[in-house]
């Protein structure tokens, strides 16, 4: 039972804390890392996402990192000129020609390329608005660590949420950005040296324990200064709703059964969409109904969960529940033997899969009568599949010692 609860509680934050921002009141908040994103003039890539309706003339932070001096050696992202952006290595810089302080979620990203000839790039919403080459020399240095919401003098602090802040050590095309900009990596591409989703916090919440801002990339860890970390603003707020990179979110149907087929999935779990209630027992990438109805599966893959679009089931045969009628298991507690009771001779087929998918086991057609089936393996949690051909059930079977 404390298993049970225990999932169930993981699954209840997963819900709550899904398409999580943060919310800065240009105040005092800020975020600060333990290290500094790609220094030297190496190539890199800063994009978030991110909404204001401040428009100031002066500027505030998204992202920043290096050092204040000597010039050039600072790393800056920001907004500036009454809402544009613009990218600023310290001395030097260039904005965008396009405005995004309307209150709505724009996505931003600086490239910066140090083998072009024109070597930096500033793209609004997966579209290219300037490239220029910076008057002075880039040399950001490692001393000053990623500061998400304010400068590293702790001036020109940022109002408004931001989201999905995401650095690489590669200089990112247009057409990948605008790609990859409304998706949520499960793990970390090659070249994502700094990765935060924002999901560490409930949205408009009591958020007093949630000051980390776990980094999926690696271990740079960001932690909150100065929040309220309660209410609208000052916390955790609702974030971009994203999708979730290559993992398609679309059941289909065979017969009486759902099928979420889809690759890299470590767990699954079943839910009515009507209801929001689980089905923690139905933990495979199939589900058969009890009943027609609108259903889901709640799937984790690396580092993200996610739920799959709501699936409109309609039971297509009255006579699955006469089929499943003609066995019954004596117990799906057992320690050795696993004991079924075969009511009529039918054409069903027993097949019972470990934990790993791995079938130990097939039985074809048995005879009316008992029948044992042996589980040589060691003890853990099994699934007895059985099936007919065009219906399938799954049992939930627990070998102990």
């Amino acid at each position: 039972m404390k298993k049970l609860f225990g999932l169930l509680l993981i699954l209840s934050l997963s819900f709550s804390y899904a398409q999580v921002g943060f919310n800065f009141d240009g105040v005092d908040d800020y975020i600060e890392t333990f290290s500094a994103g790609p220094t030297g003039t190496s190539d890199r890539t800063v994009e978030c996402w991110f909404k204001t309706s401040n428009v100031i003339s002066t500027q505030q932070i998204l992202v920043d990192w290096g050092s204040m001096s000597p010039l050039g050696s600072r790393f800056t992202l920001n907004y500036i000129a009454n809402g544009r952006l613009r990218i600023e290595i310290g001395g030097n810089g260039f904005n965008s020609n396009q405005t995004i302080t309307d209150g709505n979620w724009h996505h931003v990203a600086v490239t910066y390329d140090h083998l072009a000839a024109t070597k930096a790039c500033l793209i609004i919403d997966g579209v290219t608005d300037t490239c220029r080459n910076f008057t002075r020399v880039l040399n950001t240095t490692s001393s000053g660590p990623i500061t998400v919401g304010r400068r590293l003098d702790q001036a020109n602090r940022f109002q408004g949420s931001i989201d999905e802040v995401r650095i690489w050590n590669t200089a990112r095309s247009e057409a990948v950005i605008s790609r990859f900009m409304s998706s949520e990596f499960c793990n970390a591409p090659n070249g994502l040296v700094a990765y935060y989703k924002f999901e560490d916090g409930l949205a408009n919440g009591s958020n007093s324990a949630n000051t980390i801002v776990t980094d999926y990339a690696g271990s740079n860890n960001g932690t909150i200064y100065n929040a309220t970390l309660n209410g609208s603003s000052s916390n955790w707020t609702n974030g971009v709703s994203l999708n979730t990179f290559q993992i398609p979110k679309t059941i289909t149907q065979s017969n009486d059964t759902i099928y979420f087929n889809s690759s890299n999935i470590s767990s699954y779990t079943w839910l009515d969409c009507n209801t929001n209630s689980l089905f923690l027992s139905d933990t495979l990438n199939y589900f058969i109904p009890s009943s027609s109805g609108n259903y889901a599966v709640l799937f984790s893959a690396g580092t993200c969960i996610d739920t799959s679009d709501c699936y409109a089931y309609v039971a297509t045969s009255i006579s699955k529940q006469q089929v499943f009628e003609s066995y019954s298991l004596k117990s799906n507690l057992v320690k050795n033997d696993l004991q079924i009771n075969i009511k009529s001779k039918s054409n069903l087929t027993f097949q019972l899969f470990d934990m790993q998918g791995r079938m130990v086991k097939q039985c074809h057609r048995l005879e009316s009568g008992n029948h044992s089936i042996n589980i040589p393996n060691q003890s853990g949690l099994y699934f007895l599949s059985i099936t007919d051909g065009q219906h399938k059930k799954i049992h939930k079977i627990i070998k102990v010692n």
